[in-house]
């Protein structure tokens, strides 16, 4: 059964993208946009609103469904926002007070649209979601 969840495409007032860097031993470094499952009794746009705090530690102005996307490889059936950054604070969830390690590492980084595409994002058909959507919305490579 495909666990649901809800990731967040968050730009921040610098038109970057907010990603998370994760690093473990013997794996290549890869980058996944903040998100999560969604809990029982949740929307999608609530707990894309919650993991953004426990994961980034950001508050939004504003927040749109983007897409749904199965991955198959992951087992996540994923609906996507695309969410403009607020106010940014210390992140809350356990990714940071129980998982984080030597072995596990997490970092919020904040890239161009033109950096992303060199990134190794999961899931890789995302890059190809993301640069159609920037294109239709008239986002420039370097803007964002």
């Amino acid at each position: 059964m495909m666990r649901r969840s809800a990731r967040a495409i968050l730009i921040t007032k610098d038109k970057k993208i907010v990603l998370i860097k994760r690093t473990k031993p013997e794996k290549e470094i890869y980058y996944v946009t903040p998100g999560g499952g969604i809990e029982d009794g949740e929307t999608p746009l609530q707990a894309v609103k919650r993991e953004l705090k426990e994961e980034t530690g950001s508050d939004i102005l504003s927040a749109e469904f983007l897409f749904h996307f199965d991955d198959y490889e992951m087992q996540n059936s994923v609906d996507f926002f695309l969410c403009y950054e607020g106010k940014r604070g210390a992140p809350t969830g356990t990714e940071w007070t129980i998982y984080h390690s030597k072995t596990n590492q997490y970092e919020i980084v904040e890239v161009s649209f033109d950096a992303l595409k060199k990134l190794n994002l999961k899931p890789e058909k995302l890059k190809e979601q993301l640069e159609d959507i920037f294109k239709k919305r008239g986002y420039s490579e370097k803007a964002i």
